[in-house]
């Protein structure tokens, strides 16, 4: 994934106040931050978000049998 970024790319996570500048930056957070860096864990399915493609992130709960937990939607821009 982190060779399809730029290297000025920039994740930003609405409406909290946090962003994350660079290609290095943002694949350290992924490859660590959700699911613990087991990406495949997290089941994305396609969607759309104020007209814009998005994908929606779920993971399963072990604490819950048969349960996912909702971890957030990302939607795409580019500039």
């Amino acid at each position: 994934m982190a060779a399809l970024l730029r290297e000025d790319a920039i994740l930003a996570m609405p409406p909290e106040a946090v962003q994350i500048s660079g290609r290095g930056n943002i694949a350290g957070f992924f490859a660590t931050v959700p699911a613990a860096g087991r990406l495949d864990l997290i089941r994305l399915v396609a969607t759309r978000a104020n007209g814009h493609p998005a994908l929606a992130a779920y993971l399963p709960d072990d604490s819950t049998e048969g349960c996912i937990m909702v971890l957030g939607s990302n939607i795409r821009s580019s500039r």
